[in-house]
């Protein structure tokens, strides 16, 4: 029994050491748990950076510069196009990525347009006392300056050839409402190609100051447009798609109004030059 009580006597302070250096080396679990735990706050925040960074590689807003190039099919009665017409758009854009092969994209924007007009008719023929038979001819410069707003709607169809070029083909339909017009007209009236007699007469009274050809009449118009005044527009178009900066070129299909004295424009076409415009987007985000 003595040897027993021994080696307890001589155990009990090796047990008693090693149970203190095990307790020290043990973990705090209350600690760790309180490392490990966060606030709802530091989560809320998590959560938000994380799709922040989402929504930065889906997703573009900014600003828009879309010069243009417009062919007028007619203006009131003239009947012929323009002889030039162009214009300007400024525009906030949002473009948002669906997938790897589709972009949709909005416009919404103000755009200035011109557009100019030359024609020469025939006006009437008759006759001089002396039986002297002539031809009139009037001539017609007009033009125009139009002041509107526009919402182009765009689908994107294409791929990325990088994680932020987008190379695509795009479809656009878009609603116009024009607000507010400015139109000057000058009409000429003269003779068409006189023969010789009559040539030297209204050269000896235009020497006396006394011709009053070529006639002229001149109009101008301020004209601000009505609320079921609209325009509509499809145009196709290709383009590529950057982080900060992307380019579209657009070419018009058709075009129509709920007027027939509003604009309408030739849409794309092998003989003639088409109404197109080109969007140089740049990104806010």
């Amino acid at each position: 029994m003595s040897g027993t009580r021994d080696i307890v006597a001589f155990l009990m302070p090796i047990l008693l050491a090693a149970s203190i250096a095990a307790a020290k080396q043990a973990p705090d679990t209350s600690e760790t748990a309180k490392r490990n735990k966060i606030s709802y706050s530091d989560y809320q925040a998590r959560v938000s950076h994380k799709a922040d960074s989402i929504l930065a590689a889906n997703y573009h807003h900014g600003i828009s510069i879309v010069p243009a190039r417009y062919q007028d099919k007619t203006y009131g009665k003239v009947a012929r196009g323009a002889d030039w017409g162009g214009g300007f758009g400024l525009y906030y854009f949002y473009r948002h990525y669906f997938y790897n092969y589709f972009s949709a994209q909005a416009h919404a924007g103000f755009i200035y347009r011109y557009a100019s007009f030359k024609e020469d008719s025939y006006a009437g023929k008759g006759k001089f006392q002396n039986g002297e038979s002539y031809e009139l001819n009037r001539h017609l410069d007009l033009s125009y300056h139009n002041f509107a707003l526009d919402f182009p709607i765009t689908a994107k169809f294409g791929t990325h050839i990088e994680p932020t070029t987008f190379v695509f083909a795009s479809l656009t339909f878009g609603l116009t409402k024009p607000l507010y017009e400015h139109m000057y007209a000058d009409y000429t009236l003269d003779f068409n190609d006189p023969p010789k007699e009559l040539a030297h007469d209204l050269e000896l009274i235009g020497d006396a100051g006394k011709n009053p050809f070529p006639m002229e009449e001149i109009h101008e118009i301020n004209k601000p447009f009505f609320m079921d005044d609209w325009e509509t527009n499809g145009w196709i178009g290709l383009g590529i798609d950057g982080k900060y900066a992307s380019v579209q070129a657009q070419f018009l299909l058709a075009s129509g109004s709920s007027d027939y004295e509003n604009h309408r424009y030739y849409g794309f076409s092998f003989d003639r030059a088409p109404t197109f415009r080109i969007f140089f987007d740049f990104s806010l985000r």
